[in-house]
């Protein structure tokens, strides 16, 4: 018997089919990448337009936020003007009242300094003896006499009269022998402490 050959193809092999496609997908690719660069510099103008627009928006934007930090920063100053120009003449005054009160004050403090203040009126004199014999003057104050014989007045006028800061004042221009006379004569009558030890200290000289 004779074999006839059959006239079918044979199926391709695994090999063959794997290389059919990838060889199809290759074609894709390459279909898929043409068409992409040949949209390629009109998708780069949209974008470059897209980015100039913005760009554009943000240079309004900052020239309008300038133009207005510039108006609001002279409104600002113009208003701070404003109050100081408004407070100027307050505070102006104030500054004077302080002024003629610290003048009123300044002279109420001379008024009352101690070499500015005024002096009692009370005359006072010393009479000065050469020894214990010497007449009184006709003029002197009332003659008041202690126990021991001494007149004070002999010495100081109106001496009973002044307190003892005026006597104080006195004292250094005495005698050593009349500041001792008032010694005995303070001793025995006032006893005022400060006047004595002056006294004391003036009679040893």
């Amino acid at each position: 018997m004779t074999n006839i050959p059959s006239s079918s193809t044979p199926p391709p092999s695994p090999k063959d089919q794997l290389e059919e496609r990838v060889g199809a997908i290759a074609v894709a690719l390459l279909g898929a990448l043409g068409e992409a660069l040949e949209k390629t510099p009109e998708k780069i103008g949209e974008i470059a337009g897209l980015v100039e627009a913005r760009l554009q928006t943000a240079r309004t934007i900052g020239a309008v936020t300038v133009a207005y930090g510039k108006h609001e920063t002279e409104r600002r100053a113009s208003q701070v003007q404003g109050y100081a120009e408004q407070l100027r003449e307050p505070l102006e005054s104030a500054l004077a009242q302080a002024l003629g009160l610290v003048g009123s004050v300044a002279e109420v403090a001379k008024s009352h300094t101690p070499g500015s203040a005024t002096k009692p009126t009370t005359q006072v004199s010393i009479v000065r003896r050469d020894d214990a014999n010497d007449p009184l003057d006709a003029g002197t104050a009332t003659t008041t006499t202690s126990d021991t014989g001494l007149d004070p007045n002999r010495v100081i006028n109106g001496y009973d009269t002044l307190s003892a800061s005026q006597i104080l004042t006195l004292i250094d221009s005495l005698s050593p022998r009349d500041a001792a006379s008032l010694l005995d004569y303070e001793s025995a009558h006032r006893k005022r402490k400060t006047v004595i030890a002056r006294l004391s200290h003036q009679s040893e000289q």
